[in-house]
């Protein structure tokens, strides 16, 4: 039923254990690449469940359980290190809703060593991004450790994002990160969250002052919140020494 290369001393590579080089578990990844690689043709469609219906119960207990860490799994294929294109209806309103559309395969296991992950963030590079942008969410400004304006109960933890995504062949060099905060981070990377509705958008607009929509249209064309000398001077105080924000904080007192 299918090519030599599918298989590895007779077993098909989604089927097997472990990875024939090293003993080590073969993983969701490799396991979904190869059975696409075998199973689907350029141009052919999946769907989420048909991957897990077809891999079952050699599928990792997360994955076999939990419905969006095997989409991640599934999504992990489409950056740089596999190279496989795949869009869903969010990259394509051609795609069906709930499925995806083969347009390139990439890296399987019957190709030998997989890449490099040219996406993953080390923990150097991590600080790195963190420390220059000052530990403040580049989208909506919320500073790492204060609580969320519009949930006050929620504290704010900063994480590294990418600005071309991995997805679409990013890589975690600096100028590709910044520094975003988790709520933001999960909104905007999640290949689930159902889509805004353009007029939803109106109607929250129509109710800014003329002030509002002009830093809004500003913000829309920048790509970006874009931080006002408050906020920089903010970060700038922030870097002070305990002693010196204390002399810093009763000389603005004194002077406003």
């Amino acid at each position: 039923m299918y090519p030599k290369p599918a298989y590895f001393q007779n077993t098909l590579w989604w089927e097997l254990d472990v990875w024939p080089t090293s003993g080590l578990p073969l993983g969701d990844e490799p396991r979904i690449a190869a059975w696409l690689a075998y199973n689907k043709s350029v141009g052919d469609t999946f769907t989420t469940d048909e991957l897990r219906t077809a891999l079952g119960q050699r599928l990792s207990h997360s994955s076999r359980n939990d419905r969006e860490h095997f989409q991640r799994r599934i999504r992990q294929l489409r950056g740089a290190r596999d190279g496989w294109v795949f869009p869903s209806a969010k990259h394509d309103r051609t795609v069906l809703s709930g499925t995806y559309r083969l347009d390139k395969v990439g890296w399987h296991p019957a190709k030998g060593d997989r890449p490099r992950d040219a996406t993953r963030v080390s923990k150097r590079v991590r600080r790195e991004v963190l420390s220059r942008d000052h530990e403040r969410c580049f989208h909506c400004g919320v500073i790492s450790g204060q609580p969320y304006p519009d949930f006050p109960e929620r504290t704010a933890t900063m994480t590294v994002g990418h600005v071309t995504p991995a997805d679409f062949g990013g890589i975690a060099e600096p100028s590709n990160l910044r520094a975003e905060c988790a709520l933001c981070n999960e909104s905007i990377r999640s290949a689930t969250a159902a889509p805004e509705l353009a007029q939803g958008v109106k109607v929250a607009a129509n109710d800014l002052n003329k002030k509002d929509r002009l830093e809004l249209r500003n913000w829309i064309r920048a790509g970006h919140r874009i931080r006002n000398k408050v906020d920089v001077t903010y970060d700038r105080f922030r870097q002070l020494t305990p002693g010196d924000k204390d002399e810093f904080t009763k000389w603005l007192e004194a002077s406003s």
